[in-house]
């Protein structure tokens, strides 16, 4: 028998206490569908997005990246390569943080038609410079909640919505 501050706990006691503990905290009632918790309509405007719809923009984004970094550098050796992928990830953050600072919108948002909006309403601001930083670590935007936000989005208090 285990003994706890003094008092002396019966096996069917002791076996309850590490039950519960063995089956990991409580578990959560999710919502009802991506972006309930957050006061956001279930389909159509101001819906949050799908995964693949920003997984497309993402690309749309990323090649938009590429061919402005091809302007700026012709790689032609394995050292140009090396600056010229450091020179794109650069153009993409820079480039897609700044619309988004200015509509809330890149050009793959744009395409897919979404939108960066913050959870209080506010425009995204210097906040999207962070944000696009997160995605162009992967990592954050590949962790996601039942809301469909990635840690950069929580990390900014911002959601992905559909425009139409």
């Amino acid at each position: 028998m285990a003994q706890q501050q003094g008092r002396t706990q019966g096996p069917s006691e002791l076996r309850r206490a590490l039950g519960t503990w063995l089956e990991g905290p409580p578990r959560r009632v999710s919502a009802g569908y991506p972006g309930e918790r957050l006061r956001l309509p279930e389909a159509g405007r101001g819906s949050v997005a799908s995964f693949g719809e920003k997984l497309v923009a993402f690309v749309v984004d990323l090649v938009v990246s590429a061919l402005i970094s091809v302007v700026i550098i012709r790689p032609h050796t394995i050292e140009q390569e090396r600056t010229y992928n450091v020179v794109a990830v650069g153009v993409f953050v820079v480039l897609t943080a700044g619309l988004l600072m200015a509509s809330g919108r890149s050009a793959g948002h744009r395409l897919m038609a979404l939108q960066v909006v913050r959870l209080d309403g506010r425009t995204v601001g210097v906040r999207a410079l962070l944000r696009q930083v997160l995605v162009a670590l992967l990592v954050p935007a590949l962790i996601t909640n039942s809301d469909r936000r990635g840690l950069h989005d929580r990390a900014c208090g911002t959601v992905v919505v559909r425009v139409r």
